[in-house]
């Protein structure tokens, strides 16, 4: 079974209001646009007769960003090594997908690159966790470094490398984010961010097996 979560259980755990706007507006009409708090949103699904303790699968949620349902899927049903290794795939995925806009204006700088490398590295047991630190704090060095429009997309390896750090895990939602900050690329945007969210997906079904 894919990992669920119950609209009550997101808000115990005290989700955002823009997703949690998103999760309930899969089962009612609500056009809230964040003025509402979790707890009368909460209290609008039940007033409109929602069952809020019926599990959600993740995977059905197709309103909510990928770091929403990352946030959704360490609250979930799914426990401990499952999540963290969906977490890190996530982070590295993400980063992989917007690398290229960054050493498309960059061609020398490969410190994100390497911080990539390093946690796929880490995670196949190649290299500590020194090594994994190392690149993760040249690749936020050259996120600083880079132009604003441009620093993003650096950082997502800085993120991706903090991922697979056990420790980290929650970084895989940061990284998730590239798809969006990829509407800085218009016309691979769309592309990029369906391409994170069916990774994403797939990680989650594989995992339910």
């Amino acid at each position: 079974m894919t990992p669920t979560i119950s609209i009550r259980q997101a808000a115990m755990h005290n989700a955002c209001e823009s997703g949690f706007e998103k999760f309930i507006g899969h089962f009612c009409d609500i056009d809230a646009k964040g003025e509402m708090s979790t707890g009368a949103l909460l209290k609008y699904a039940i007033d409109f007769g929602v069952d809020v303790d019926a599990p959600r699968e993740l995977h059905e949620l197709h309103n909510n960003s990928v770091a929403d349902l990352i946030w959704a899927l360490r609250m979930s049903s799914f426990q401990g090594e499952k999540v963290i290794s969906i977490c890190r795939k996530t982070a590295i995925f993400a980063a992989e997908s917007v690398l290229h806009i960054f050493e498309n204006k960059y061609p020398n700088d490969k410190r994100p690159r390497k911080a990539i490398a390093a946690a796929k590295a880490y995670l196949a047991g190649d290299i500590g966790i020194a090594e994994l630190r190392e690149a993760r704090v040249s690749a936020a060095d050259a996120a600083y470094a880079a132009d604003a429009a441009d620093a993003a997309y650096a950082a997502y390896a800085a993120y991706a490398a903090y991922a697979a750090d056990a420790a980290y895990a929650a970084y895989a939602a940061y990284a998730a984010d590239a798809a969006y900050a990829a509407d800085a690329a218009a016309a691979y945007a769309d592309a990029i961010k369906k391409s994170i969210r069916d990774y994403f997906i797939s990680l989650l079904i594989e995992g339910a097996e």
